[in-house]
């Protein structure tokens, strides 16, 4: 399956970016050959004002990518007190600012529960503060959208699907993440077609192992190394007209450090030759 190149971006949030400046960044994403980035809070801080957020995104625009989402993940679940509404506010002030400059997506997950947490009252914050999104998101024309992660409250194909059954809006959406659905051992093919258009965005990983804990049971490989089957995957998003963006996602740490030598830009570069060679088979 062939996908447009200028559709391929790289997120900041486990990229090693965070203490660069913005426009080297995206200098160097636009010569690597990405279409776009996808910021996350080192770079897009709801808290800056407006008028700075603005120039930022510009700039992106004005140097050739494009910013089809903003990542900002906070730990709804296991954030207590104050924090947790501090936390909430950040998002949805987030929210507003994305509305601002123009980009349509917030992605965000649910959380880790504290292990004295039951499974009711864990679902009951969850939803009570993903209602406070989600409305934030409907007052802004934005997308709220849930990336499930393993180990999270909302981890996988069924627990997505419960937050659909609990909140119904048009503005609530999915940023699909197959390395994590994959590892909850959930058929990517199948639920990516009863998902269906609530999928808006794409985050491209790998994984390889069984649920446990990270590099003990598992790990997120390179590209192609792991256990998804990308050409299925493809094919399965192709068949629902998805059209938007892909983004990488680069968690291969012990790789990063041991063999490119925690070089940022060697992890985009040697993505970047990955992720093309699997769209274009």
């Amino acid at each position: 399956m062939k996908i447009n190149q200028e559709k391929l971006c790289y997120h900041m949030g486990t990229a090693r970016f965070d203490d660069w400046e913005a426009k080297k960044i995206v200098k160097v994403l636009k010569e690597i050959g990405y279409g776009g980035v996808e910021w996350t809070s080192a770079h897009f801080n709801p808290k800056k004002n407006t008028d700075y957020l603005i120039s930022m995104i510009g700039m992106t625009h004005e140097l050739g990518l494009h910013v089809p989402a903003i990542s900002l993940y906070e730990d709804f679940a296991g954030l207590k007190g104050e924090t947790l509404i501090e936390a909430v506010e950040y998002v949805k002030k987030g929210i507003e600012k994305a509305s601002k400059v123009g980009v349509p997506i917030i992605n965000v997950y649910s959380g880790w529960p504290t292990s004295d947490m039951k499974e009711g009252e864990a679902w009951k914050k969850i939803i009570d503060i993903f209602k406070k999104l989600v409305s934030s998101a409907e007052e802004n024309g934005i997308y709220l959208c849930i990336e499930a992660i393993f180990g999270n409250v909302i981890k996988d194909y069924y627990t997505v699907r419960e937050l659909f059954r609990k909140i119904k809006s048009p503005n609530l959406k999915i940023t699909f993440d197959p390395s994590h659905y994959k590892l909850c051992c959930n058929d990517i093919s199948w639920i990516i077609k009863e998902f269906g258009d609530l999928i808006k965005h794409v985050h491209l990983k790998d994984v390889i192992g069984k649920p446990g804990s990270m590099f003990e049971t598992f790990m997120f490989p390179l590209l192609g190394e792991g256990s998804i089957e990308w050409k299925e995957l493809f094919l399965a998003l192709q068949s629902i007209g998805y059209d938007g963006y892909y983004t990488v996602e680069f968690e291969s740490f012990h790789y990063f450090d041991n063999v490119l030598d925690g070089d940022p830009v060697k992890a985009a570069e040697l993505s970047f030759k990955l992720v093309k060679s699997l769209i274009n088979k």
